[in-house]
């Protein structure tokens, strides 16, 4: 499984190398740091982070890695899990990758959060990340990468609103913001234990194509 790990990786940087993707991430921080804007920078470096690992299923595609993959001895399990540890590993990088804008926004005072209203939104982020993989993974196995590209426009921008509405909460009245919070802190709950299902019904799918 850790081959297959390092495969997905590889094919990443490989990727990376031919395109623009570490100048428009420097890019992202510069702009949030300089121009304000510092708390959504950060927060679309996770989810840009996040989308970046779809492309594993592109480059499996293109080189028919599945046909591969059915004659090698490697279990249904140890593929899909895998995938969803690359795609972990990458998403990551891209909170690591926030953080660093955050932290530079927040120190040269280009937020109109505190520290602890940043870190929250940032843990949020974080969970609707998670959420992403849950549903993009297993639709990417049913439906492919052409298809699966589509649902994944429509997540993300579902998904950004939500976190643009949650960063209004500051804005409401308290009592309005508790309840909503507590609402919130369910759902997420609920996320975190849905991560396996997602795993199992993600093995499902594929052990039932033929490749």
């Amino acid at each position: 499984m850790k081959g297959l790990v390092k495969y997905d990786l590889m094919q990443l940087a490989g990727a990376s190398k031919k395109s623009f993707y570490l100048l428009y991430f420097v890019g992202l921080a510069a702009v949030g740091v300089m121009l304000g804007g510092g708390t959504i920078f950060s927060y679309m470096a996770v989810m840009i982070g996040c989308m970046t690992g779809v492309s594993f299923f592109s480059y499996e595609s293109w080189y028919h890695w599945d046909s591969y993959c059915a004659v090698m001895p490697l279990s249904n399990r140890q593929i899909v899990v895998s995938r969803y540890i690359s795609l972990l590993i990458v998403t990551g990088c891209g909170v690591l990758w926030g953080i660093v804008i955050g932290v530079l926004a927040l120190t040269a005072g280009k937020m109109d959060l505190t520290w602890t209203q940043w870190l929250l939104s940032m843990v949020q982020t974080v969970l609707a990340a998670l959420l992403y993989m849950e549903i993009e993974i297993p639709v990417m196995y049913r439906f492919g990468v052409e298809r699966g590209r589509i649902v994944n426009i429509l997540l993300f921008i579902i998904l950004f609103a939500g976190i643009s509405a949650l960063a209004e909460l500051n804005e409401m009245p308290a009592a309005v913001t508790s309840v909503v919070q507590l609402v919130f802190g369910v759902v997420w709950v609920v996320i975190l234990l849905c991560f396996p299902v997602s795993i199992a019904v993600s093995m499902r799918i594929r052990a039932k194509k033929e490749y």
